[in-house]
């Protein structure tokens, strides 16, 4: 291809940066070129300067790329961290539940403990309620509470918990009640295991248990 062009002599100049060789200047002439020392000093001169440029830009690529790896390993490192977040989150909700469950199980024990002792210890029914509705108190999250008695074909409060002072009256009016005025109570005694009632369904609003007096736990 050179001789083609027509050209015949050649001059190439190493462009060098510390320990390589990176580029050449190549000069091509159809005639001799004259490498006299001028030729040599100023092609020389400007290699090395193209050296320096091309040392920077390396150095700035290689700064790039650390950079990028750097970046890169960061965010690895940051997705590491959320990861391990949020399983040290998860971890510290399990013990935080089991430790839950772990008191609320004592607690438990302790309210059936102090039931059982209650029923043994004495055969007063007022004192043994007021220890049942004391105990249950620690575990089961009522508003107010009764304990009412079916006596053939009547219902009698026994004990309650939970009225202010000017609430006395609910207890007291469902203190002597027939049975057949209280179809919750009809409903239970036929299907014998708790029932939870979202909302009361009974059709006058002054009935005496209108509202859910003995509102236990989360209804459904």
């Amino acid at each position: 291809h050179l001789r083609q062009a027509g050209l015949r002599s050649a001059a190439i100049v190493p462009v060098t940066t510390p320990g390589a060789v990176a580029a050449v200047l190549a000069f091509f002439a159809a005639e001799p070129i004259s490498a006299d020392e001028h030729f040599v000093r100023l092609t020389s001169t400007i290699a090395g300067q193209l050296g320096v440029f091309i040392e920077r830009k390396q150095a700035e690529q290689a700064l790039q790329r650390a950079h990028e790896e750097l970046e890169e390993r960061v965010q690895e490192r940051t997705a590491e961290l959320h990861a391990a977040n949020a399983q040290l989150q998860t971890e510290i909700g399990e013990r935080r539940r089991a430790e839950e469950a772990e008191h609320q199980q004592r607690l438990v024990a302790e309210v059936l403990r102090d039931t059982a002792l209650a029923i043994n210890n004495t055969l007063d029914l007022s004192d043994v309620l007021n220890q049942i509705l004391t105990s249950l108190g620690r575990v089961v999250p009522y508003d107010t509470a009764d304990v009412v008695l079916i006596e053939g074909d009547r219902v009698r409060l026994a004990e309650s918990r939970g009225y202010a002072a000017d609430q006395l009256a609910a207890p007291v009016i469902i203190s002597e009640t027939p049975l057949g005025d209280l179809p919750i109570f009809r409903e239970i005694i036929e299907v014998r295991r708790p029932v939870v009632i979202d909302r009361l369904p009974f059709a006058r609003p002054d009935d005496p248990m209108a509202r859910p007096h003995a509102r236990i736990g989360k209804t459904r």
